[in-house]
């Protein structure tokens, strides 16, 4: 009977806290345990969607980087396809400061709504860890090799700037974008071919 009780005091109080922090972002207000400012979300996203852990953020809020990806085909027609289902899938976005996020994940997405629908704002995940640049880079390019558009070049040159930056080996790319040693060797030798 007491371990039921605990249980139910911690589920509680994790509920609390959950609340308690989406209230703070959505103020803007300051965690005072981590004295770290929290970000200016616009709305929450309904709990019967999708992804009860999206917001919607202002568009201008978000900054892209230069990642291995140049060419986005296609746009138009996502764009279509949002303007008429809505967007179904949220951006994946990490916080910068109080009111700016780095895109981590769905810049066809970001594309499409700010740039050919001239959308105000976008429905985001915002990712919670703390991360340098090469993990965000990681991310972006195991999404990227999901697809099939994402040209063989691109992807070559992508893993061979990862690996000089980090000193990586390809294995230890390899698992961490989830391929094979093969994969990552294969497309890094195309850079040195004829």
């Amino acid at each position: 009977l007491n371990n039921k009780k605990f249980v139910k005091d911690c589920c509680m109080d994790l509920k609390e806290k959950i609340a308690r922090k989406r209230h703070e972002a959505n103020s803007g207000s300051i965690d005072t345990e981590s004295n770290n400012p929290s970000a200016q979300i616009i709305e929450y996203i309904p709990h019967d969607q999708q992804d009860p852990d999206a917001v919607v953020l202002l568009v201008n809020q978000i900054e892209v980087k230069v990642q291995g990806r140049k060419i986005f085909d296609d746009l138009e027609e996502l764009a279509s396809d949002i303007k008429a289902v809505g967007q179904l899938q949220p951006i994946v976005v990490k916080q910068i400061d109080v009111h700016h996020y780095c895109l981590v994940a769905g810049e066809r997405r970001y594309r499409a709504i700010s740039q050919i629908l001239k959308q105000d704002t976008i429905r985001a995940t915002i990712r919670r860890v703390d991360e340098s640049e090469s993990d965000t880079r990681f991310v972006q390019i195991s999404e990227n090799t999901q697809r099939d558009d994402y040209l063989p070049l691109e992807l070559a040159a992508e893993l061979a700037d990862l690996k000089a930056e980090t000193g990586f080996t390809v294995e230890q790319i390899a698992t961490r974008i989830g391929k094979s040693k093969g994969f990552v060797s294969k497309y890094i030798n195309l850079l040195n071919a004829p």
